[in-house]
């Protein structure tokens, strides 16, 4: 009776916290503070419009166009270093996969990434030149899916069927899957 009890506690828990509870590891102690001087609070993570974690680092933007990134992977630091745009502010949406591929937004409103590794390149190559693409992420074992501005999708490799069905299924007046 009383663990019944705690589990309807819980989940009523789960469901009031909706959107206010999040756990995220980092695996660097100083990259896990920076993380949490800047998102640690629920107040200071309101602002945030998008987290990339990877392997001992994050990157995270915020509604007003800044931007903080701490132990991101070699080639895009290397990328923003040869550019010139290794400036906090610049990057406005960052997706990391495994072995060094990525895709950046910048505040100019250009592109980049890097295929290196991933299932298909080829074709996630295409992909990324043949159409407005709203939102990349990619998954493990070099697989991708990106989200089109009009709704459509694209993607390599296995996806949970109920993903899949949810993102063939939706009207393609609604705003992007992602958002």
């Amino acid at each position: 009776q009383q663990e019944m009890q705690y589990q309807v506690q819980m989940k009523a828990k789960r469901i009031r916290d909706r959107g206010e509870t999040f756990v995220i590891v980092i695996n660097s102690f100083e990259s896990n503070a920076l993380f949490k001087a800047r998102c640690g609070t629920v107040e200071k993570f309101k602002t945030v419009k998008n987290i990339a974690v990877f392997e001992g680092g994050f990157f995270i933007s915020r509604d007003n166009g800044k931007s903080f990134w701490s132990n991101i992977p070699y080639g895009i630091s290397t990328y923003l270093s040869e550019e010139g745009i290794n400036i906090q502010g610049e990057v406005q949406y960052m997706a990391c996969g495994e072995g060094g591929a990525y895709y950046m937004e910048h505040a100019n409103g250009t592109t980049s990434w890097d295929s290196v590794n991933l299932a298909s390149a080829d074709v996630f190559n295409d992909v990324m030149e043949g159409g407005s693409v709203h939102r990349v992420e990619f998954g493990e074992h070099g697989n991708w899916i990106v989200l089109y501005a009009g709704g459509g999708t694209a993607f390599s490799g296995g996806i949970p069927i109920k993903l899949y069905n949810k993102l063939n299924s939706r009207n393609p007046r609604l705003p992007s899957a992602s958002e």
